[in-house]
């Protein structure tokens, strides 16, 4: 038996396991998204954690040039938790799209 570098591949059922897992997971995801969403004035909102409105709030200054701060022109400050997804997010700010499909800010 020894030890092998080399992974085997998983069994059938297991990938099968894994894909019901998968799916399972974004049924849910889906639900709790529609599920908290809301209307107000004629127009769907989600509900974002605080978290997330932080990070879009960083990636937003990060994307017009003020760099990863709070508020624009004022010292830089760590406020985010998740640099790669402020990051990501700062990207997304980049590309034509109208601000509400973006960030969700209306």
């Amino acid at each position: 038996m020894g030890l092998s570098l080399e992974e085997e591949p998983l069994p059938s059922t297991a990938r099968r396991g894994l894909a019901c897992v998968a799916i399972a997971a974004a049924l849910i995801y889906a639900w709790f998204i529609v599920d908290t969403s809301f209307e107000l004035d004629g127009r769907r909102g989600f509900c974002l954690f605080d978290d997330a409105m932080i990070s879009m709030r960083y990636a937003r200054n990060l994307a017009h040039g003020q760099g990863l701060r709070w508020n624009a022109g004022a010292p830089p400050v760590e406020g985010y938790t998740n640099f790669l997804w402020t990051v990501w997010m700062a990207a997304l700010q980049l590309l034509p799209i109208a601000q509400p499909f973006r960030s969700g800010f209306r």
